[in-house]
């Protein structure tokens, strides 16, 4: 656990334990970087880009506003996820 989440979220290590894919503290970090997130359509109607600025190198696109939501939200859940396994800190999003 990140010694960044575990501040934010003490119940996290003090034994509540819960899957990934059902963890309140997973979905309302990925509920905020989400609120963060900005998007904005790319020229000549290419479609739609989307990142959350606070976490570098994360981003979607699509050729639709909710195309790119969808796919920004898919690559925060394997980015979160990816940087819980490997024991990486996860900086606290703006709510």
């Amino acid at each position: 656990m990140s010694d960044v989440l575990a501040e934010a979220w003490p119940a996290c290590v003090e034994g509540v334990r819960c899957p990934a894919y059902t963890c309140p503290v997973l979905t309302e970090y990925m509920e905020a970087a989400m609120r963060a997130a900005t998007f904005e359509p790319l020229d000549a109607g290419e479609g739609w880009y989307g990142e959350v600025s606070e976490l570098d190198g994360l981003w979607g696109s699509g050729p639709t506003e909710q195309a790119c939501r969808d796919d920004l939200r898919e690559a925060l859940e394997s980015w979160l996820l990816f940087r819980l396994a490997a024991r990486l800190d996860i900086p606290l999003t703006p709510a």
